[in-house]
């Protein structure tokens, strides 16, 4: 499915272009951010495709063992607090598994199942932070369409209300 090499040497999104701008990114980390964001698309097309093959329950298992928040999940989020651009990136690491399981939110068996596990992935975040990311999934993911580019620049796009809570919480702290 992702066999060419255009699905891995990958433009920079105008949308990333502009992060990098706006919040002072550097191409490193941007590169970081490209990486993390295809890799969760890529896994959405994937199952997408198993899905409408007729590859449901495996799949759903697959998305749900995924979902399992693991204490290396939790420290990852305890070291990046405080810091913007790691809580950012923290953030857009929890896409891949989202990414591998919203496929088959609008599964009529399985779908608020998937929808619960995703929330509850979440869980051990901060509400605005889990809040950000589930308009990211919730907004995001349902509307992209065959390309996987334009999949990747319209996830990339949703990314700055991540980066918009993360420095917003900088604030918060500062006052």
């Amino acid at each position: 499915m992702h066999g060419s090499l255009r699905y891995y040497l990958l433009p920079f999104p105008l949308a990333l272009l502009e992060l990098v701008n706006g919040f002072g990114l550097s191409l490193e980390y941007a590169t970081n951010v490209l990486y993390l964001v295809s890799v969760a698309v890529k896994d959405y097309e994937v199952t997408r495709l198993l899905y409408k093959r007729g590859y449901v329950e495996d799949q759903v298992a697959y998305a749900k063992h995924l979902l399992t928040v693991s204490e290396g999940d939790k420290l990852s989020w305890d070291i990046s607090r405080g810091k913007p651009l790691a809580e950012a990136l923290c953030l857009i690491s929890c896409l891949k598994s989202i990414g591998c399981a919203a496929p088959l939110l609008s599964d009529k068996a399985f779908g608020q199942e998937i929808k619960r596990e995703i929330v509850k992935s979440l869980s051990y975040l901060p509400a605005d932070y889990s809040n950000t990311l589930l308009k990211v999934i919730f907004d995001g993911f349902p509307s992209l369409g065959a390309d996987t580019l334009d999949n990747i620049h319209c996830i990339v796009g949703k990314c700055k209300t991540i980066f918009e809570t993360a420095f917003r919480s900088l604030t918060r702290q500062e006052v």
